[in-house]
């Protein structure tokens, strides 16, 4: 089994808080990447952010060593066939208990969306960063969470299940 989690924020540390928050204190190897090539990197993920933040890379890709978590990416909104303006955490990970991982996520601040879905992850574009147009009802998605602010000001979360959910309710 293949979960992806992605998560998707306006700005890069709300996805590296993501990423760090699910790697905890797993040693790593690190990779930055450019235009698709990925070389190994020295340093740690401030540097890699550091590297993104002067436009030297558009994403890094982190495998830690442990076995349930094949890598993270976090990504800037230049990478990707899809036309997405927000910065993107992914995580792979191999368990079906993705419990844990999602209610991390879900503590993270300043996120826009959060999802699970199989395979390759649930394709975002911008068109489909509100809650009528998300693609709640589309394979890959497990589940999907989005923060909207509402005409008082106020940030709602608003969380549904989506129709590979019941893969992992069995």
């Amino acid at each position: 089994m293949q979960l992806v989690f992605e998560c998707c924020a306006a700005t890069i540390r709300p996805v590296v808080e993501a990423v760090q928050i699910v790697l905890g204190d797993s040693a790593y190897a690190l990779r930055a990447g450019i235009r698709g090539n990925y070389v190994s990197m020295d340093g740690g993920i401030e540097s890699a952010i550091s590297k993104m933040d002067g436009l030297e890379i558009d994403s890094f890709v982190v495998y830690p060593k442990c076995e349930s978590i094949r890598y993270a990416m976090v990504s800037s909104p230049t990478v990707g066939a899809e036309a997405l303006s927000l910065y993107m955490g992914t995580i792979e990970y191999t368990p079906k208990d993705y419990r844990w991982i999602w209610d991390r996520l879900m503590t993270v601040s300043n996120m826009k969306v959060v999802c699970l879905g199989f395979d390759e992850g649930v394709e975002l574009s911008d068109d489909q960063l509100e809650v009528d147009t998300f693609p709640w009802d589309a394979w890959p998605l497990v589940v999907g969470a989005m923060w909207v602010t509402e005409p008082a000001g106020t940030t709602v979360r608003v969380v549904r299940n989506g129709p590979e959910m019941h893969w992992l309710e069995a």
